[in-house]
């Protein structure tokens, strides 16, 4: 596990050229103890003068005070992940999964939040070099994910879960696959964390659906 210190000394500044990019006020750069690249900034831009407007008729993402939605990302040291995620960048634990793979093994799927979305960052605890398993989109409306689904199966794009609705944030979702090999997982619904939010476990990662493609 990497200590603070060591982290802070690893530390890399904005240069006005990376903040013109990324579009924020200011902005430090490290990595997570497995290599991953962390930009943390403030002051992102805003233009509220330039309504969206989807292309492909959504109505709108859930993004706000939620940020953009959550990353599931798999930690071969979950020990030296949960300390530099939660430690140091003060994420809270909003429950866990446990997966029993077979009778002799299993494990447990972290979720984590830092504002009112049930989870920001789950983390895996598997040795795979491919450090995202996906992220997640959450749009505004049943609808919305309805369509989006037709949009995938006329592209021929795989889909990886079937539609369905996970037991700890009771999104309705469904994954597909990326051109990078990674997934996106597309959903509707979710349940946000309150100051009376209780950390739970479960035993099933879907209430219903979810059913894992190929």
């Amino acid at each position: 596990m990497r200590h603070p210190q060591s982290v802070s000394s690893a530390l890399t500044p904005d240069t006005p050229e990376h903040l013109k990019l990324r579009g924020v006020m200011g902005m430090i750069a490290c990595h997570d103890p497995q290599g991953l690249l962390v930009e943390i900034y403030y002051g992102a831009t805003e233009r509220r003068e330039i309504p969206f407007v989807s292309p492909a008729g959504v109505s709108g993402f859930v993004t706000g005070d939620q940020g953009l939605g959550h990353v599931v990302l798999a930690a071969a040291d979950i020990g030296a992940a949960r300390a530099f995620y939660s430690d140091i960048l003060g994420f809270r634990l909003s429950d866990i999964i446990r997966m029993q793979i077979t009778e002799e093994f299993g494990m447990d799927l972290e979720f984590y939040h830092c504002n009112p979305r049930h989870h920001t960052l789950a983390l895996v605890p598997l040795p795979v070099p491919r450090r995202l398993n996906h992220f997640m989109l959450q749009v505004e409306t049943l609808d919305d994910v309805g369509f989006a689904l037709d949009r995938v199966a006329a592209a021929k794009i795989p889909l990886m879960n079937t539609l369905g609705k996970h037991t700890n944030d009771h999104m309705v979702s469904f994954y597909a696959q990326t051109p990078s090999g990674f997934e996106i997982e597309y959903g509707w619904g979710a349940r946000d964390i309150d100051e009376n939010w209780r950390v739970v476990r479960h035993d099933k990662t879907s209430i219903w659906g979810h059913k894992r493609q190929g």
